[in-house]
C-alpha cells in the first residue's frame, strides 16, 4: 500500500483504520490472526505509512466489558475480557498520538455468538478522558444494528444462525490468512 500511494496509483484518498482491541496475550485469545501477524509488526508499518500520507490512523477498540465468546477458537479457558482503564494506558503507550488516532467502539448486546455487558455512559466518557489525557484524538463510537441484534465488526450476533457464522469465519479466516500470507511473501521477495 505505501508503494501504491508513492507511486500515485490510487485516484482517491487512502485512510486506514486498525481494529486493535486488546495487547500481549489477550489480543491472541480475543483475535487469533495476532499469533500469525503481530500487532507490533503492523504499528511499524502504520508509523511507515503516515511518513508517506502524513492521515492519521485510526485505533478501533472495542469497550468490552465481562466478554466471554462462546466460540473459543480451540480454547478450553477463555477468561472475561474487559477494556480497563490500566489495559488502556497500557495499549495507548504502544501509541504514537501524532500517528494514531482512537475511536473507542461500543459492543452491542448479544447472547449468541458471546455474552458481555454494556459499558454505562460514564465509564465510555472515562475511557474517552485518558485517551485524550494521553493526546489522542479521541472519539466514542456508537453501533449501529441494535434492533436486528448484530454488534459492532460482527463480533456478536443473533441474527444470522450461529453455527453458519462460526463455519462462514472460519472459512473466511483461512483465506484472509491465504491473502497475507501471499502478501508478505511478495514483499519478501521484493527485498532480495
Amino acid at each position: 500500500m505505501i508503494e501504491d500511494i508513492k507511486s500515485g496509483i490510487f485516484d482517491n484518498r487512502i485512510t486506514l483504520h486498525f481494529s486493535l482491541h486488546a495487547i500481549s496475550e489477550e489480543r491472541n485469545r480475543i483475535m487469533p490472526i495476532n499469533k500469525e501477524y503481530n500487532y507490533r509488526e503492523f504499528i511499524y508499518w502504520c508509523e511507515k505509512l503516515y511518513e508517506v500520507t502524513h492521515e492519521k490512523i485510526g485505533v478501533r477498540l472495542m469497550m468490552f466489558k465481562d466478554f466471554i465468546p462462546n466460540q473459543r477458537v480451540g480454547e478450553q479457558n477463555f477468561d472475561a475480557y474487559i477494556l480497563t482503564r490500566i489495559k488502556l494506558q497500557e495499549i495507548l503507550r504502544e501509541l504514537k498520538s501524532e500517528i494514531f488516532s482512537i475511536d473507542l467502539c461500543e459492543l452491542n448486546k448479544a447472547s449468541v455468538i458471546a455474552k458481555q455487558h454494556e459499558m454505562s455512559n460514564m465509564e465510555a466518557e472515562e475511557l474517552l478522558k485518558i485517551a485524550e489525557k494521553y493526546g489522542f484524538e479521541t472519539k466514542i463510537f456508537s453501533s449501529f444494528g441494535r434492533d436486528q441484534s448484530a454488534g459492532c465488526g460482527m463480533l456478536s450476533s443473533e441474527f444470522i444462525d450461529a453455527n453458519e457464522d462460526v463455519k462462514i469465519f472460519e472459512e473466511q479466516y483461512s483465506i484472509s490468512l491465504d491473502l497475507l500470507n501471499y502478501a508478505v511473501h511478495s514483499l519478501n521477495k521484493g527485498r532480495v
